[in-house]
């Protein structure tokens, strides 16, 4: 009986240990974008995005990408986004229109 009462204390705090370390991890990851007022057409931009989880930025994201796309059209190419610092990630972008 007391070997069963001490296994069960130990996968109760298993559990509890599991569940608070899932909790900090499961915060929504966050990202506010940033672009210039106005742009004009062929005209080199850079695009940014500050990504959070929680009230931490995010300094290791394993992919940040943009995708730009002209209302009521379609395109699938994502533009690559490198860590700039601080939780930005930014990329330059052309816009043809």
């Amino acid at each position: 009986m007391k070997k069963l009462s001490i296994v069960l204390f130990v996968l109760m705090i298993a559990i509890v240990g599991c569940s608070k370390a899932n909790d900090s991890r499961s915060k929504e990851v966050k990202g506010t974008i940033e672009v210039p007022e106005s742009i004009q057409a062929n005209e080199q931009v850079k695009l940014k995005v500050l990504v959070t989880q929680g009230d931490k930025k995010v300094e290791n994201a394993d992919d940040v990408q943009f995708q730009v796309e002209k209302e009521g059209y379609i395109n699938q190419e994502m533009t690559k986004a490198p860590h700039e610092g601080k939780g930005v990630y930014s990329t330059d972008y052309t816009f043809k229109e």
